[in-house]
């Protein structure tokens, strides 16, 4: 007989061998031995099994009441449940566990952060009070304002001029002395970029640099009320030192967000310390000329062109040239834009279209 036929006898319905058929096979009828014998025939596991009871001379003592040569297995359910509540007390234990674990180190993490972020927390001047004749400025229409992304693919493109540049090494500054920035005439300045916008590196021309400014401190709850798990934060205006680059950072951040009256307020704060500085002259030409405050901006486009370096003459030349134009000084802006056209560089083409 084939296993997988043995399989289906196994679990079929038949009629069990029973302990009563073993022992009355021997004193059975032919009759009865022939019922006995079918059973057999079809369960094989039956008839090796009756073949070895008649080898114990039919000895069933060893069977058990119920009868059956196979009984069927009983389940152990009171087994099951046993395992079942030790499960699921175990499951509650370790969630309750967990649960309030997590809990004291929720309420850490709540109190720590109290300090830790609110001590963290620094508000500029420029962030929340704007002067007065900034605040009221109104920007102008966008056909005349000068787009960020103009400017930055202008950045892609411009080609620097090729002017020999030996690299400075910084100065140690006296104690008693202002800081002083590094200048030669006409070079070519060391480049960073923030948010694809072009700047120069002045961390190579001064020997420190920071801008000084106020700031609102947020120094969470007063140490006297900790105990009381007090709320209250307070609060205090202090004078601080910025790193320049830190400071510039933001400002150039502002102005990409298209923020031009806090960027400009910023870029005024750093001209106020450093008057020839390239980055807020330029850019906060370009803040001025979006508010079509021209006049304004055309002195910090020719501060670019004053200072040492050349990496913004070609912009600055194109930015007043604009100026002009818009505010009515047709003359001197076709004039600046055919110097423009002459010189061949960047804004020559566009220069060109500008006075047909």
């Amino acid at each position: 007989m084939k296993n997988s036929d043995r399989y289906k006898d196994i679990l079929s319905s038949k009629s069990a061998l029973s302990k009563s058929d073993i022992e009355n096979y021997r004193i059975a009828s032919s009759a009865d031995q022939n019922n006995i014998e079918q059973k057999l025939e079809e369960d094989p596991f039956a008839a090796d099994a009756m073949k070895g009871w008649s080898d114990l001379n039919f000895d069933t003592s060893l069977l058990k009441s119920s009868g059956e040569l196979f009984p069927k297995q009983r389940f152990p359910w009171y087994i099951a449940s046993c395992a079942l509540v030790v499960g699921i007390c175990s499951v509650l234990l370790f969630q309750y566990l967990s649960n309030d674990r997590n809990f004291k180190l929720l309420d850490i993490s709540n109190n720590s952060t109290k300090s830790i972020v609110l001590n963290t927390i620094n508000i500029e001047t420029s962030d929340v009070v704007l002067p007065d004749s900034i605040q009221n400025l109104t920007i102008v229409n966008l056909t005349k304002q000068m787009n960020i992304q103009e400017i930055k693919d202008d950045f892609l493109h411009l080609e620097l001029p090729e002017i020999e540049f030996t690299k400075l090494s910084p100065i140690k500054p006296n104690e008693n002395t202002i800081e002083k920035e590094i200048v030669l005439s006409k070079i070519i300045g060391n480049e960073i970029y923030f948010f694809d916008l072009k700047l120069i590196d002045y961390e190579e021309y001064r020997s420190s640099s920071v801008i000084k400014t106020e700031q609102l401190i947020l120094t969470g709850t007063p140490a006297n009320k900790e105990n009381n798990r007090s709320e209250e934060i307070a609060s205090d205006w202090r004078e601080v030192d910025i790193p320049y680059q830190d400071y510039l950072k933001k400002s150039i951040r502002q102005f990409d967000q298209l923020s031009y009256k806090k960027a400009l307020t910023r870029f005024q704060t750093i001209l106020a310390i450093y008057p020839k500085d390239v980055n807020a002259n330029f850019y906060g030409g370009l803040c001025l000329f979006n508010f079509g405050e021209y006049n304004t901006a055309i002195a910090h486009f020719e501060q670019c062109l004053k200072s040492g370096y050349v990496n913004f003459d070609e912009e600055a030349e194109w930015m007043i040239a604009n100026s002009y134009l818009n505010m009515g000084n047709s003359i001197e802006g076709v004039k600046l834009m055919r110097n423009i056209v002459r010189k061949s560089g960047y804004y020559s083409i566009q220069a060109s279209e500008k006075i047909k």
